[in-house]
């Protein structure tokens, strides 16, 4: 078929490996973000690092016009960091960690701007923040999330509802008719739900259950009674919202499947591996461990247990390329799982790493 020109025809589909962070010995890469406007390549590791690299180098080395990184001043977490977001307009770093706390930095002068020790009882797993960056939303081990104010430096909200850890969390604005917007926020869980939240009310509004069941296209997700919740999959690791199409999500459950659907829960596409028919289900290894989107949202890349990486046009739900040696590539090692994939904002480099405890170093790979 003919190439679609404009901005998702410049979106090339990543081949080949481009760079490899290496990390400290028993230090691995936990989670990882793009500065917005390219300038960096932010890590949060298990030994509570949190550093940013440089484009120049193909991100091998730190940014030196950082001041604080040029005099060895990295910012630090006591405990392992598992999560970190950026502002829109790149002047914020959030982290979070192990231990439950959540720190909110000025990426030009490295300042400490806010300090939440107590933010959860558990785990801070993962964080958001909101378009004005007036508030940071977070998700932990302990099942909740939790909406903290960076002005009045306190929680505002709590949201309650998941039986697991939370995973993965993000804010949606709906563009309504007229001036009409909703805030939402969505979540993905290991209990096996997304639940879609009121932003304001904090009250859950749909949960949907991507099952490990046959899910067809015109489906819905969204369980009709409580007692429906409790059948709930396998655990949910990523959700993402997408803006093309509009108000539409991809929901990756621990599966070999994932969903593209409307912020309702109407399934409109599956994506599938196209390898697994007819293998013995007991080991096939066949699950979708970690995922992310292009810019444009014209490829999901879908990170496999068996070591693979899979890209999608989102649009045909059709695999268009598969890397079959993408996990021993990116983490060094045979028998370590890619625990997180990043794209960059405007260019074709995607970024895999593990944090397989097994690991002798860490490392992060980038793919062109």
């Amino acid at each position: 078929g003919g190439r679609s020109s404009n901005a998702a025809g410049a979106e090339r589909i990543v081949k080949s490996p481009y760079s490899t962070i290496k990390f400290g010995k028993k230090s691995y890469v936990e989670c990882a973000t793009f500065l917005p406007d390219g300038s960096g390549l932010v890590t949060g590791s298990s030994d509570g690092f949190i550093e940013i690299w440089d484009p120049d180098t193909r991100y091998t080395d730190l940014r030196q016009d950082l001041p604080y990184q040029k005099a060895d001043e990295i910012l630090l977490h006591d405990a392992a960091v598992l999560a970190l977001a950026v502002s829109n307009d790149g002047t914020m770093l959030s982290t979070g960690s192990a231990d439950g706390m959540i720190k909110v930095w000025k990426v030009d002068d490295g300042k400490c701007l806010r300090l939440f020790e107590n933010a959860h009882r558990g785990a801070v797993s993962c964080l958001a923040f909101s378009s004005d960056a007036s508030h940071v939303l977070s998700g932990s081990h302990d099942s909740t999330l939790r909406e903290f104010g960076l002005r009045a430096s306190r929680m505002l909200k709590e949201f309650r509802g998941h039986g697991s850890y939370v995973n993965s969390c993000a804010y949606v604005a709906t563009e309504g008719r007229g001036t009409s917007s909703t805030l939402l926020v969505v979540s993905g869980s290991a209990d096996g739900t997304v639940r879609v939240w009121d932003g304001r009310s904090a009250e859950c509004m749909h949960v949907l259950t991507p099952t490990t069941a046959t899910v067809t296209v015109g489906m819905s997700l969204a369980a009709t009674s409580a007692a429906d919740e409790t059948v709930a999959g396998r655990s949910v690791h990523t959700v993402i919202p997408v803006h093309t199409p509009a108000n539409c999500m991809i929901i990756v459950p621990r599966c070999p499947r994932a969903f593209l659907v409307s912020r309702s829960g109407v399934v409109l596409r599956v994506f599938e591996r196209d390898d697994t028919k007819g293998r013995s289900n007991a080991d096939d290894k066949a699950d979708f461990v970690a995922a992310t989107v292009s810019p444009s949202n014209k490829w999901v890349y879908v990170s496999t247990e068996d070591g693979l990486l899979l890209c999608y046009d989102v649009s045909t739900g059709r695999i268009e390329r598969t890397i079959r040696d993408f996990a021993v590539e990116s983490s060094g090692s045979d028998t370590a799982e890619i625990s997180g994939l990043v794209h960059h904002v405007h260019k074709s480099l995607l970024g895999g790493y593990s944090n397989d405890k097994g690991l002798k170093r860490g490392r992060l790979t980038m793919w062109k």
